[in-house]
């Protein structure tokens, strides 16, 4: 029952809470999709870090599908602190038991971010 309601919220600890993310132009923020909704450690992550000047670019992988209201209230997030925030990237990686393997989903994650387009 904890883990259901961790996965729906949009707080959580982080160390660190904030890192020096200046000399970077892109910056890009991946979690896997619990719930329909990104791990509640990127919003942290994103409410306590100043984006200003960054293209910001959310990554996900999951095993269905996610919720827009959850993208769209982290874009929020990132505009608020001075981001642009450039668009959801994620892979299927499919159900628990039929997930694809380590290399093919770094392989498909390294297309993904050079091509910028969902698979």
């Amino acid at each position: 029952m904890e883990a259901l309601q961790d996965a729906r919220n949009t707080t959580s600890e982080i160390t660190p809470d904030k890192i020096d993310i200046s000399k970077y132009d892109t910056i890009y923020i991946g979690s896997p999709i619990w719930l329909y909704s990104p791990a509640p450690q990127i919003y942290e992550f994103a409410r306590n870090n100043n984006f200003t000047g960054k293209k910001v670019i959310l990554f996900n992988s999951m095993n269905s599908k996610f919720e827009q209201k959850y993208i769209d209230d982290f874009k929020e997030i990132i505009e608020k602190n001075g981001g642009t925030f450039v668009e959801h990237l994620y892979i299927i990686r499919g159900r628990m038991t039929q997930q694809m393997n380590m290399e093919e989903f770094l392989k498909k994650t390294e297309t993904l971010v050079t091509a910028g387009s969902s698979t």
